[in-house]
């Protein structure tokens, strides 16, 4: 009703399908664009070693200084060498908080944490980005509290990985985490979108510390939001850096994107975010200059920006992967998709979120189909990364569970987790307020 446009994007959302088994020591490197990957991985330099070695001792002078915190949730800031290669919009070196492992049979474990909070892909947008964290380390934050999501050392609320090593790397570069464009240009605006090289540069100063990354025997690889869409294009090329001997493991929150299709009924709006309709990925693409995954590259004849999104490309991914997802995505329907924050007129509304719905019905059931192994944890709630232990939840072996609940009897119970809602539209009675 009401003249509105929407299409069902089938062509789109059932893209994800099986993919044949591939022998993990064979796969494919991801692909990043024009420079050369030797000078990614530079050779380890002593006074690296030796300024990483004081992360750990620094971790506790940081909890000292937050009195509010226990000590185990405070890690200190450490910020990437002014030479790396894994810079910020403007330029300033990256960063990471580390918060070591707090029991003896953890020592061994990683989680690295990739943070959202949006993306740029026009000049007035990603300068508006330098004056705060999300575009310089100028404005990071001292010390980061591990008390959210998958990196919280609370063992009740997160029984997976409480106490694990934890890592957060705070998001400044604005290219959903796979930007390889570390020189400035008057093509980026001035700018370097550097993402991926930040992953990279982070990765090596945890394997230069002590009894680091280079000892891990399991990693999980997570984030949230622009985040969480950086964890699929990076997994394996982690896997890579890391060894075949090591269970690496990816863990989007809210990362799981397809094609906008927006709704241009009564009341659009417009996009608020960047563009993220499949016209406007390629000109994406050429800004950020995407890692991608070698085998979907291949699979797309080398146009890379299909392979940025992972109900695209999770097919030739070889890690096992755990999405968990909002079913009507608050800041992908308001942000990236058109509808009005105020969701009126409803009907109309309504209608668009339905159909939107089903496509990501589609998109995580077609998860369940694939050779690597997968889980998820989907709900009809108007939320876009509000998960937390309280809500929303799901029933699971006869009780309501949350999303680090599930992720815990997938992960470390090995059980098969495909559960999401199906009654229709922000049908969740435990949906957040």
């Amino acid at each position: 009703g009401g003249g509105q446009l929407f299409v069902l994007q089938s062509k789109h959302t059932l893209a994800v399908q099986a993919s044949p088994n591939r022998n993990r020591q064979t796969r494919s490197r991801g692909v990043e664009a024009p420079r050369p990957r030797a000078a990614a991985l530079q050779p380890r330099l002593v006074m690296i070693v030796i300024r990483t070695a004081l992360v750990m001792a620094a971790a506790a002078a940081a909890a000292a200084s937050d009195p509010a915190a226990d000590a185990d949730d405070v890690a200190p800031l450490t910020l990437l060498p002014k030479t790396t290669l894994g810079k910020c919009l403007d330029g300033t070196p990256s960063g990471f908080y580390l918060s070591p492992s707090v029991t003896a049979a953890a020592r061994t474990k990683w989680i690295l944490n990739l943070e959202g909070g949006g993306e740029c892909a026009s000049k007035d947008r990603c300068l508006s980005q330098l004056n705060g964290p999300l575009g310089s380390s100028k404005y990071f934050s001292k010390t980061w509290r591990m008390n959210q999501f998958l990196i919280s050392r609370d063992s009740k609320t997160n029984p997976a990985t409480w106490d694990w090593n934890m890592v957060h790397l705070p998001y400044c570069t604005q290219d959903l985490w796979m930007g390889t464009r570390a020189t400035p240009s008057n093509q980026s605006y001035g700018l370097s979108f550097a993402g991926h090289y930040v992953l990279d540069a982070v990765v090596t100063e945890l394997l230069n510390l002590p009894n680091g990354l280079g000892q891990a025997t399991e990693v999980i690889l997570t984030g949230e939001s622009a985040g969480g869409i950086g964890v699929t294009p990076n997994v394996d090329w982690l896997h890579d850096q890391l060894g075949s001997q090591v269970k690496v493991t990816g863990a989007p929150i809210a990362g799981l994107y397809f094609y906008a299709d927006p709704y241009t009924g009564p009341g659009h709006t417009s996009s608020d975010l960047a563009d993220f309709r499949e016209a406007a990925w390629p000109s994406h693409a050429q800004l950020w200059q995407p890692f991608v995954d070698q085998s979907c590259l291949s699979a797309h004849d080398y146009v890379a920006w299909p392979c940025m999104l992972a109900n695209y490309s999770t097919r030739f991914i070889s890690s096992q992967l755990f999405f968990t997802q909002s079913k009507s995505d608050q800041v992908v329907l308001t942000a990236h998709d058109w509808v009005p924050g105020d969701l009126k007129p409803w009907a109309d509304v309504e209608q668009y979120i339905q159909v939107w719905q089903r496509n990501m019905t589609s998109a995580l059931n077609g998860l369940s189909n694939q050779a690597a192994r997968r889980g998820f944890f989907g709900v009809d709630c108007f939320i876009h990364t509000t998960f937390s232990p309280q809500a929303p939840l799901l029933p699971f072996h006869g009780k309501n569970v949350s999303f680090a609940a599930a992720f815990d009897a997938w992960y470390t119970d090995n059980e098969f987790v495909y559960l999401q809602d199906y009654g229709g539209v922000f049908s969740n009675p435990t949906c957040p307020k």
